[in-house]
């Protein structure tokens, strides 16, 4: 039991509590959305652990039966990053200066704005549009550094493939099956008590609950 608000908050340590059940240690781990952290995943995927959570965009896109990728913010900048002072420049020779670092989807980013407005430029449209891809208002260009960025990117074209969606899509008959059942068929569709010792308990008379049931289940096809 936790008392962390979000889901994407547990995935560390859920996974850490998973690791005192499993001798032979964590080899793969499956969720939705909701438990996405970009840290969080690209720490499972440097120690080894093949991980299947989408990021919310890609989540959508595989509801809709979109090819991964396809809602991801498209931009025709072609930005030149200069090393020495940390900065990038485009194409029409406006430079991009560090402005601050912020989270930004889970991982730490550094962001870089335009020097001079980018208004009249002969690529504003192209360059500065919304996620939808519509021109945006924008004054000056913004572009976000991601660290880590290209290996969480790589994690979520996995999601191209048939089989790792599959995966995805076998991941929530299972699990999201024994929450529908949980809560119409038991009932239970809110904690009675208060307290994590109590909750706890709660918990433990639930699983218990539906576990007995699923026995039952097998032991009435097998005749006993």
């Amino acid at each position: 039991m936790t008392q962390t608000g979000s889901d994407n908050e547990r995935l560390i340590s859920l996974v850490e509590r998973a690791r005192e059940c499993e001798p032979e240690g964590i080899k793969a781990v499956d969720g939705d959305s909701g438990f996405f952290r970009g840290d969080s995943v690209a720490q499972l995927i440097q120690a080894g652990v093949d991980v299947c959570i989408p990021d919310s965009t890609t989540a959508c896109e595989l509801h809709r039966g979109m090819q991964v990728g396809t809602l991801a913010k498209r931009c025709s900048a072609v930005l030149e990053y200069d090393e020495d002072n940390d900065s990038y420049c485009c194409q029409e020779g406006n430079t991009l200066t560090f402005r601050d670092r912020r989270q930004n989807g889970g991982l730490e980013a550094k962001r870089y704005r335009a020097k001079r407005s980018c208004r009249g430029c002969p690529r504003y449209e192209k360059c500065l549009v919304r996620p939808d891809g519509k021109p945006a208002k924008a004054k000056y260009k913004i572009v976000t550094i991601k660290e880590r960025a290209q290996e969480l990117q790589a994690a979520m074209q996995r999601f191209n493939d048939p089989e790792h969606r599959k995966r995805y899509q076998r991941r929530g008959s299972i699990v999201e099956g024994v929450f529908g059942f949980i809560r119409s068929v038991l009932g239970y569709d809110r904690w009675l008590l208060r307290g994590l010792e109590r909750v706890g308990a709660e918990g433990m008379l639930i699983a218990l609950a539906y576990q007995f049931r699923t026995m039952h289940v097998h032991w009435a096809k097998a005749g006993a």
